[in-house]
């Protein structure tokens, strides 16, 4: 590892509201292609992030479901809230509720829960935090 650089993210959570795991790994596209076998697709749709809901058997052969974020930059916080907002939608209609207008808050807050939590992490790799002037450099 270069002087200065600092290794790919790889954590996982699990939500006390929902009771979903979500894994958040950072790194080059092979790397997350090896670390999940079953996500499939042109190498057009892994530019720079992705989710998907992942399928995981346990060591007593229960099956859990498990959300990955990926995000190529682990320095990049306008990709983390976009993946979220992906992130946010995949755990909705995986519990079957509905991602309409009439629970708008309940999602804002939602995306901001794992925006925070996962850029708690993010921003260790980082010099300067965005700023709330720093609209689409």
């Amino acid at each position: 590892m270069a002087k200065g650089k600092k290794k790919e993210i790889n954590q996982r959570w699990k939500c006390p509201v929902f009771r979903v795991t979500v894994h958040f790994m950072t790194g080059p596209v092979e790397d997350i292609k090896k670390f999940c076998t079953g996500i499939a697709g042109d190498e057009d749709e892994f530019t720079c992030g992705g989710v998907w809901q992942l399928t995981k058997t346990n060591g007593d052969d229960t099956i859990e479901k498990e959300f990955l974020v990926w995000l190529e930059d682990k320095t990049s916080f306008y990709y983390l809230v976009h993946e979220t907002a992906h992130l946010v939608q995949h755990i909705f209609e995986f519990l079957n509720i509905t991602y309409s207008q009439e629970n708008r808050e309940a999602i804002a807050y939602y995306q901001e829960y794992w925006t925070r939590k996962i850029w708690h992490i993010m921003s260790k790799q980082v010099q300067c935090k965005p700023k709330a002037k720093d609209h689409y450099k």
